[in-house]
């Protein structure tokens, strides 16, 4: 059985304990939840050793700062239940399965991430200690001591499927990175059938000396190169290639033929417009050979008028037939200037992603209905305009789980322009959400007409209302700036005596 961490008081894992004790008749919607998942996510522990299974769990956010543990009444999950409380997720899941431990076994002792698929990247951590500094938003990472993978939600009903989803990538991954054995090829008994066959044939013929060999082949590779003339419009192509790949890891991708089948298309379209006009010039001709009568020339000058409108058409037809009869294997490849095909991921760009931050400003919004809504919400329709469009906190997430799982990290931050003009209530819901989802928040007073209350300047309400929002996270930067040069330690003590 795992050992407890030393860092643990008495009086901690007496209330971590109390966390993982259920019994039997206290059974509530929490336990069926807890059970549900666990069924779900833990169906290769029929398969492991019971030392495996009996660090593995679900954790679950019952109220603020306290999470129910599933299995109950078991110590090993001491530790991870502290962790995810410090993560504040709404549900956890701890696995150790064979895809898991494949995985992890193929990483190196310095690496920090890795790669599920092109565009995943999954963070891997040394303990479950540093499970609460995570990047948040990739939601999973793997341990490294414990070969296992903790996986968390914002939402209680996605828990299921995102370990499903990563379950199938996981196996994909180990299955796309196996090393296949060769088979053994027939290059002995090739070699060795040429040399008897050459020692029947060659009996009188004297070896030639590796001395002989060596200076030999020096001489056939300084060979000048066949000089070109002086018309060639190809002046040391091989060299600037060389030197271009090498200065610009961008222009290492294979070079992209020229593809003239637009061209040739076009010049089709062109042709068949230009035989229709010609046809018509042609009856204009016979006609006037029957009757002389030279005022049906006046037409020609609506010839190109017509050419310009029939080419249209022409290009159509061209178009229509070359997708039925003509190849297409070229919309499927990459060419001079058209992109098929994604481009290769460059390390050295997906590993510097900047930081990002989402600045968002609210004002009287509904929580529920506008700002935590799973969806771009439409505003109801008012007497003063048309439906509006707004970005939900959910729907930032997603781009932020995706932004994250692929190298990047970033954050919301809300200027709530409502928040001290609302109810009591109301302002304890909004907090209580923006803490559970990791979001910054500042919110401003409300107009105030007396000469010493606070004003709300400005025409552009949202606008002065991120300025406020910026004004004060400049001056809270210099603040941090300043606890950083005198040495302030990021502990609890030390939060809380500069919040006094």
């Amino acid at each position: 059985m795992p050992s407890w961490p030393t860092g643990l008081s008495s009086s901690l894992s007496a209330f971590i304990m109390s966390a993982v004790t259920i019994h039997n008749s206290d059974y509530d919607l929490f336990d069926a939840w807890l059970h549900k998942i666990y069924e779900t996510t833990q169906q290769d522990n029929w398969f492991m050793p019971t030392e495996d299974i009996i660090s593995t769990g679900v954790c679950l956010r019952v109220e603020d700062n306290y999470f129910r543990v599933f299995p109950y009444e078991n110590p090993a999950l001491v530790p991870f239940e502290a962790a995810v409380r410090r993560l504040n997720p709404v549900v956890a899941v701890k696995l150790r399965s064979a895809a898991v431990t494949a995985a992890i076994r193929k990483i190196g002792p310095t690496d920090d991430c890795i790669y599920i698929d092109r565009d995943t990247r999954i963070q891997v951590i040394e303990t479950i200690d540093e499970l609460p500094h995570a990047e948040k938003d990739q939601c999973g990472a793997f341990i490294r001591d414990e070969r296992s993978l903790v996986l968390w939600s914002y939402s209680l009903e996605t828990m299921i499927p995102l370990c499903k989803e990563f379950e199938e990538k996981l196996i994909k991954h180990i299955w796309r990175t196996r090393t296949v054995a060769r088979k053994e090829t027939p290059s002995i008994s090739t070699s060795i059938n040429p040399s008897i066959v050459n020692s029947e044939i060659h009996l009188n013929e004297k070896t030639p000396d590796s001395t002989q060999v060596s200076k030999e082949e020096p001489a056939v590779q300084s060979q000048p190169a066949p000089k070109r003339k002086w018309w060639s419009w190809r002046l040391n192509p091989n060299d600037k290639g060389a030197a271009l790949k090498d200065s610009d890891p961008e222009k290492k991708s294979e070079e992209r033929k020229l593809i003239l089948l637009g061209p040739f298309y076009a010049g089709c379209g062109a042709a068949l417009s230009a035989y229709f006009m010609a046809s018509g010039a042609g009856i204009l001709l016979e006609e006037y050979a029957m009757d002389h009568n030279a005022a049906r020339f006046g037409l020609f000058a609506t010839l190109p008028i017509i050419f310009c409108i029939s080419i249209f058409f022409c290009l159509q037809l061209v178009g229509n037939l070359s997708l039925i009869f003509g190849p297409v294997a070229q919309y499927h490849e990459n060419s001079m200037y058209y992109s098929a095909v994604k481009p290769k991921p460059n390390p050295e760009i997906d590993s510097n992603l900047p930081h990002i931050t989402i600045q968002m400003p609210v004002y009287k919004e509904s929580l529920e209905l506008t700002i935590a809504h799973d969806q771009c919400i439409l505003a109801l329709l008012t007497r003063n305009g048309p439906f509006s469009s707004a970005p939900s906190v959910f729907s930032i997430k997603k781009a932020m789980q995706t932004y994250a799982r692929q190298g990047g990290t970033s954050a919301i931050f809300v200027c709530d322009d409502g928040m001290q003009v609302l109810s009591e209530i109301d302002q304890l819901e909004r907090k209580a959400f923006y803490a559970n989802h990791n979001i910054g928040w500042t919110a401003r007073p409300g107009h105030s007409s007396k000469p010493d209350g606070f004003k709300r300047a400005g025409k552009f309400k949202k606008a002065s209302n991120m300025n406020y929002g910026l004004s004060i996270s400049l001056k809270l930067e210099k603040f941090l700036a300043q606890l950083i040069q005198e040495g302030v330690e990021d502990t609890p003590t030390s939060v809380s005596r500069i919040a006094l």
